[in-house]
């Protein structure tokens, strides 16, 4: 009995000092350097996601790339989405082998990436990338837009341009929820529906779309409705039916995922 008496007193004693620390971790950030730690929460790469939908075929991918590259107004907050938005064409351009799309499409992110001041380090990744189309090498370009997205973001974050970090992340992730419902909907199966019930990813997103306090986006048309919609988009997600979404519920999100990105396409 002593000894059984024991073991609880040591676990209680553990448990209160997981407690504890649990409780210290969790206070709120005391300057403003933790504070953009806290908020910049990166997003895993769309490759990842998209390998869900290992049922699909080269030409399923190249007819979910738009035919028309997407394109913002020359101004910073907007080509920031757009450079996000483009990243996630590029690798369903990877997935599709199209190698006419994917120089198309690495051009307009380089320009994009000069255009909002890109570290001139990270641009030499693009000459790698248009190599790799060159070559048809398929499996290291992947791993290079992979690279070259978290450099991006990397330079973003280190320069402390937190809000072209997130823009650019709403842009990826706003594009991969646009064309994964199109890709889904294709061929519709209740099971591989739930490849967008992604919680986690849409959690993170709104979280760091709240921080931002700029009100040249905040007051900006395009932000009111990127807040407006994935807010629909949240309540969609986390209604699923018995486990699984229905095709209305993903030609829905579809819909105001691209109502997003026409509130940053050019005039």
């Amino acid at each position: 009995m002593k000894r059984y008496l024991t073991v609880i007193l040591i676990l209680t004693v553990v448990l209160t000092l997981v407690s504890g620390c649990k409780k210290k971790n969790n206070l709120p950030p005391k300057n403003a350097e933790e504070v953009t730690d806290y908020y910049l929460v990166p997003l895993p790469n769309l490759s990842t996601i998209l390998s869900g939908l290992d049922y699909l075929k080269n030409t399923d991918y190249d007819k979910a790339v738009d035919k028309n590259l997407f394109a913002a107004d020359k101004e910073v907050y907007k080509t920031s989405f757009a450079l996000g938005v483009l990243t996630a064409d590029g690798v369903l351009a990877v997935k599709a082998k199209n190698k006419t799309k994917l120089m198309a499409i690495s051009t307009a992110m380089i320009d994009d990436s000069k255009f909002i001041g890109i570290d001139e380090n990270i641009l030499k990744l693009a000459d790698e990338l248009q190599g790799y189309v060159k070559a048809e090498d398929w499996k290291n370009l992947e791993l290079a837009l992979d690279k070259y997205k978290i450099d991006v973001e990397s330079s973003l974050f280190e320069s402390k341009r937190y809000d072209l970090f997130t823009l650019m992340q709403l842009g990826g992730w706003t594009e991969g929820l646009n064309r994964i419902t199109n890709l889904i909907n294709t061929n519709y199966k209740a099971d591989n529906s739930t490849l967008v019930d992604q919680k986690g990813i849409l959690n993170e997103l709104i979280d760091n779309m709240n921080k931002i306090d700029n009100e040249n986006i905040t007051k900006a048309d395009y932000f009111f409705v990127a807040k407006s919609n994935f807010a629909k988009i949240k309540q969609i997600i986390y209604a699923p039916i018995n486990g699984t979404y229905t095709k209305d519920q993903l030609t829905e999100l579809n819909k105001l995922t691209q109502e997003i990105k026409d509130s940053f396409k050019a005039k």
